[in-house]
């Protein structure tokens, strides 16, 4: 068995194929790498370091075809169902996969060990998580769930660890369909990579990209960027304007953050005079409002003083909120007054703090009447939400800090 296992080295060097339960050592003068083909496991040592194990290995597969030449080699899962190809050129190594039909395949079982010092994962902005974290290790796991969504829950598609002089970098080349899932593993976090292979992608390889960096923790970004830009899929914020104009307008503009669960807020009506003479009033709009409250609502109504106290305002400001609800949920279609005043009040309400003139509906009241209401702020934060119209079909123009009574 010596004998065989001394040959592997000139059976690798000749291209020859080799046993399916061989590893394969891929080295050249930054580093070293050691990969089992049936399992993936793999470790790697920089020149000087310690091997360190990046993924112990996922389930064995069935291997064949195994070949290696120089610093690639290739080699096959379950009959060819999957094919796999692994280079090693400069400081980075690359693997390859090419399926033969649809389905999941899970690729890398990372240990917590392998976190090092710490584990840089580009949750939003990018989170760096020491290793031993009691907070972060009971965060993540639970917030990861069945796994993150390298797409849409990464701000790129990749992470890596923090060995101090040293650093690993995991980049996914292709960056859909994958889940990456963590738990807790001892005092830190292990990670599992898996792809899906459906009809729609089945024929984009999987490619995973390890780059060994020094102690430049961006190393790993820096390599994407590069990687972008040899592809011609890098784009600067100049080329985004180039080719949707639009864009540049989003540059120095105000960033209003909204929440709360209703149109309207008590602290939105600047003038309640008038806006309960309107609730009141025959305009079918309001009559259909009114015919939606129930018995609290329409006695506050009733009784309301010129200034509501907070009470009162608190009931019907809720219950003008639910009217509208089911008024623009109603089967049948709204009065197109209605269908403006839930469009407009909504897209107001995305303008908050926009300077530029909101425009009106320009339908009147019975007697052609202006209909504005409400603006200004409220429990939604800074933000305008109206309806108004203007006589003789004039429509008004409201701006500044927000919508005010016409």
């Amino acid at each position: 068995m010596k004998r065989v296992i001394r040959m592997l080295p000139l059976a690798a060097a000749l291209g020859m194929s080799l046993p399916a339960w061989a590893g394969l050592v891929l080295q050249n003068q930054d580093w070293k790498v050691e990969l089992e083909p049936s399992t993936l496991a793999l470790t790697a040592a920089a020149a000087g370091d310690p091997a360190r194990t990046v993924s112990a290995g996922v389930p064995a597969r069935k291997v064949s075809g195994l070949r290696q030449d120089g610093l690639s080699a290739d080699w096959q899962w379950d009959d060819g169902r999957y094919r796999w190809q692994a280079r090693l050129q400069g400081r980075d190594l690359t693997l390859t996969l090419n399926a033969a039909a649809p389905g999941g395949v899970e690729l890398l079982r990372q240990p917590g060990a392998a976190m090092g010092k710490g584990l840089l994962l580009p949750l939003a902005e990018g989170s760096y998580i020491p290793a031993g974290s009691k907070l972060w290790r009971d965060f993540l796991p639970g917030f990861a769930g069945d796994g993150l969504d390298t797409a849409e829950n990464l701000s790129l598609p990749m992470w890596g660890m923090d060995y101090g002089r040293r650093s690993l970098h995991w980049l996914l080349l292709e960056p859909f369909n994958n889940r990456l899932a963590i738990r807790a593993d001892g005092q830190n976090l292990a990670l599992s990579l898996s792809h899906e292979f459906n009809a729609l992608n089945q024929k984009r390889p999987m490619t995973l990209l390890l780059r060994l960096g020094d102690d430049n923790l961006l190393a790993g970004a820096q390599r994407y960027k590069q990687w972008l830009e040899a592809e011609g899929r890098y784009q600067t914020l100049a080329d985004k304007i180039q080719a949707q104009p639009d864009t540049a307008k989003l540059i120095g503009a105000s960033h209003v953050y909204l929440w709360g669960n209703t149109l309207l807020d008590a602290s939105d009506v600047r003038d309640w005079p008038a806006f309960l003479k309107l609730l009141r009033g025959p305009d079918p709009l309001a009559a259909s409002l009114r015919g939606r409250f129930d018995a609290e609502a329409a006695k506050a109504l009733r009784q309301a003083e010129a200034k509501p106290d907070r009470y009162q305002q608190r009931v019907l400001m809720e219950a003008v909120n639910q009217a509208l609800t089911a008024e623009a949920r109603a089967e049948q279609p709204l009065d197109p007054r209605a269908q403006s005043l839930v469009r407009r009040g909504a897209a107001a309400g995305r303008l908050a703090l926009g300077r530029r003139p909101v425009a009106q509906d320009d339908g009147c009241a019975a007697g052609g009447r202006p209909q504005a209401l409400v603006a200004g702020r409220g429990q939604l934060g800074r933000r305008a939400v109206a309806a108004a119209g203007g006589e003789g079909g004039r429509g008004r123009r409201l701006s500044g800090d927000g919508l005010r009574f016409l």
